[in-house]
């Protein structure tokens, strides 16, 4: 089968689309990946045919405007201007997305990319299937990413996550109708378009009030392996690192993935007093965001760049980090009790869950100050709470995510005949 995995967003949109783009083309299908220009190694180097989507996400996030929208989280806001910076592009983006989708069979996209995989589906007669990594369609268990995930009945939450499919719906349709119209297509989609399966690429195990159903499967967290980091040219745990962890306890693992942090320093500093405060050592990661300060070190606190998870996280005490989905998926498949300090997207929701099970809890990183950090922290170090961790981390074994989605996509139905153009 020809498959093109269309994806745009951040790391922790695009690496699981990587990974499971590979494990596709291992069961002997063609598989095309098209990802944002900063983020497109991560296909190129797991063996994926992989193109440059033209735009680039990670510009509008670290840019002033994106940034700003960020911290308020105003999530309408930030929608539009990533649609306009989208417009910016659109030349470019539809140019990408056309040469990975020629000749598909099937077309994977989602989230940021979901009209624009409908459309292109339409246009080549390929199957269509949605991805996931939170549950943002309407359901009556949990209430709609980006607004407050307290308790409400459940015909409150159905109402809420049809006002914001019908706000979103809104925001972005003058951009899908352009990128129809640029594809020779009419404007809207028509209503007689089949329903779509969408796999949902996280576990039951944490949402556990969700059903797993066949039109949205439940298959679980797409995690990467160590070779797969190693080909990021993300390395495990170093000799220097590896004799740090030793000379001392486990230590609490900070990291914030993909989110701009203009105050690097100051967050440093958080957690030096934070980390003294408690009596326990500190391992920050910081990705690319810091490239002039990993290696920096002392008794208590080191400060290291882009890492494998699966190999560091498993060596320490608990973990505090921005509450992405795959961040998220490392440190409670580590067994480890964890802290989230949330930006925006999905970060919020993923904290609630973790506070819901007892292994963690959920805080705005507006609130990420050192008397904050030392009382949010402090009971998820309790060796009850590392217990109750570990027992989820045994239930996330169980999940078999690219079996399942491989078992999906070679079920669907033979796609429809192609449409001709001229």
């Amino acid at each position: 089968m020809r498959i093109a995995w269309v994806v745009a967003g951040t790391r922790g949109d695009v690496q699981p689309a990587a990974v499971a783009a590979a494990a596709l083309q291992r069961r002997g299908h063609e598989v095309a990946l098209a990802a944002p220009d900063d983020l497109v190694r991560f296909g190129t180097a797991l063996g994926v045919r992989s193109t440059p989507l033209g735009v680039d996400v990670g510009e509008f996030l670290r840019s002033e405007e994106g940034a700003a929208w960020l911290a308020a989280g105003d999530l309408q806001r930030y929608l539009a201007g990533l649609l306009a910076h989208k417009q910016r592009h659109l030349a470019a983006l539809t140019d990408s997305l056309l040469r990975t989708t020629e000749g598909a069979d099937l077309i994977v996209g989602g989230g940021l990319l979901r009209e624009e995989a409908a459309a292109l589906a339409e246009l080549r007669g390929a199957s269509l299937v949605f991805t996931g990594y939170a549950p943002r369609f309407p359901n009556r268990a949990y209430p709609p990413i980006g607004l407050p995930q307290r308790p409400l009945p459940g015909a409150l939450i159905t109402a809420a996550h049809r006002l914001v499919v019908r706000r979103t719906a809104r925001v972005g349709a003058p951009f899908a109708a352009d990128f129809r119209r640029g594809l020779g297509l009419p404007a809207h989609a028509s209503a007689a378009a089949g329903r779509v399966v969408e796999p949902q690429l996280y576990s039951r195990h944490l949402v556990p009030r969700l059903p797993d159903r066949p039109a949205r499967p439940l298959l679980g967290f797409v995690r990467p392996t160590t070779a797969q980091h190693a080909a990021w040219g993300e390395p495990g745990i170093d000799p220097a690192l590896e004799a740090w962890l030793a000379d001392g306890p486990p230590p609490v693992w900070f990291g914030f993935g993909s989110m701009p942090l203009p105050r690097l320093r100051s967050v440093l500093d958080v957690v030096q007093r934070a980390a003294e405060r408690l009596g326990v050592r500190a391992l920050v990661g910081v990705g690319r965001q810091g490239a002039d300060r990993p290696g920096a070190t002392d008794d208590r606190v080191r400060v290291v760049g882009e890492i494998d998870h699966g190999a560091v996280l498993p060596a320490c005490a608990a973990a505090v980090h921005h509450g992405g989905a795959g961040t998220t998926a490392a440190s409670v498949g580590a067994g480890l009790p964890t802290l989230v300090f949330a930006v925006a997207f999905d970060q919020p929701f993923w904290g609630r869950r973790l506070a819901e099970l007892g292994i963690g809890s959920g805080l705005p990183f507006a609130a990420f100050e050192e008397d904050a950090l030392v009382d949010a922290l402090r009971p998820l170090l309790d060796p009850r709470t590392a217990a109750r961790a570990r027992a989820v981390a045994a239930l996330l074994r169980e999940d078999r995510p690219l079996d399942r989605l491989a078992e999906l996509v070679e079920g669907l139905p033979a796609p429809r005949p192609r449409r001709t153009t001229t």
